[in-house]
């Protein structure tokens, strides 16, 4: 099912668990590696909720498609062994999905997506509409934003090939994105191992702890991760307008009460990075444990039979020799 999601001429949209998806990639993952991850971005719904999630740019050298990750909780309560938890709290079972994102989704292009010509001209979107004629609605206006930050000379830089992209005016806040380099290339298999990270951190939805907030801080910590701290690639990450609104809820309130911590998917990541290491690491000792338990067996065992073969030895040549010293 991962390859049909990431087949760009399979035109049906459906949804896969990012557990299943995960699977699929890992049963193969030689022939997903050609699956490399160009970009991520962050964004927040336009609601009271403030629902966050990621959009992800997949490329394999000919075809281009968009996937969306997010994590909702499904009905189900959670395991909550090992964890205190106030009564306050909504443990479930999360629901962490990945699905395509198409420009026609809901009847719009990519959330926030703006690609613009050097020389000041139309954006693509403007002139995929222009080209279909007059009939934009009221409600078509505004969907694509000028790019408006930034200093003349990084405009006039803007390029079809290097997109800019700002909030999504009808439905989403664009809070960041950042591109991948070309080498070492992040591949889907990459994505995946973030993905069963997070997976092993947080089984459970947490409303106050590890909702949709946490897990897309989760995931861009994990990229920052592996590309900057283990590759040693710098990334080129971009803030967007909004990037404050990010781990608040939405509507009026959202400047009240802030769900997530800014460190805290991080901080979560680190510990559970820590706390495998230390794992690994008694697991090795236990094996070593193991194997010098049974070199030691072996080494008693040898032992033990050498001196059985000796025994058997003297009491078969003793009779002889005693019988020839006698005569």
């Amino acid at each position: 099912m991962a390859a049909t999601l990431l087949d760009a001429s399979f035109k049906d949209d459906f949804c896969l668990s990012v557990d299943s998806f995960d699977k699929d990639v890992q049963s193969n993952p030689d022939f997903y590696r050609r699956y490399r991850l160009t970009k991520a971005t962050h964004y927040k719904e336009k609601t009271y909720v403030g629902h966050e999630y990621i959009i992800l740019d997949i490329s394999d050298g000919k075809h281009f498609l968009q996937l969306r990750t997010e994590r909702r909780p499904t009905t189900r309560k959670g395991e909550t062994v090992g964890k205190a938890v106030s009564s306050s709290d909504y443990v479930r079972v999360t629901d962490d999905s990945i699905s395509r994102w198409r420009p026609s989704d809901a009847g719009k292009p990519p959330k926030g997506s703006v690609r613009s010509s050097s020389k000041g001209g139309k954006s693509l979107n403007e002139k995929a509409q222009s080209s279909k004629g007059k009939d934009k609605t009221s409600s078509d206006k505004g969907l694509w934003r000028k790019v408006t930050n930034g200093t003349p000379k990084e405009k006039r830089a803007l390029s079809l090939d290097d997109e800019k992209l700002s909030e999504d005016e009808e439905t989403a806040y664009l809070i960041q994105f950042l591109r991948c380099p070309a080498v070492p290339a992040f591949t889907v298999v990459d994505i995946c191992q973030i993905f069963h990270d997070i997976s092993a951190m947080s089984p459970n939805y947490r409303l106050l702890s590890q909702q949709c907030y946490w897990f897309c801080g989760a995931f861009i910590d994990g990229l920052k991760l592996r590309l900057e701290d283990e590759l040693k690639v710098t990334l080129q990450i971009t803030e967007g307008r909004h990037y404050d609104r990010r781990g608040k809820t939405g509507g009026v309130f959202r400047n009240l009460f802030q769900v997530l911590k800014d460190e805290q998917p991080r901080s979560d990541m680190e510990i559970f990075n820590k706390k495998l290491e230390k794992d690994r690491t008694e697991e090795k000792e236990r094996e070593l444990d193991e194997v010098e338990d049974i070199f030691n067996q072996a080494v008693k065992y040898q032992t033990w039979t050498k001196a059985q073969a000796e025994e058997e030895a003297r009491r078969a040549i003793g009779p002889i020799l005693f019988g020839t010293h006698k005569s």
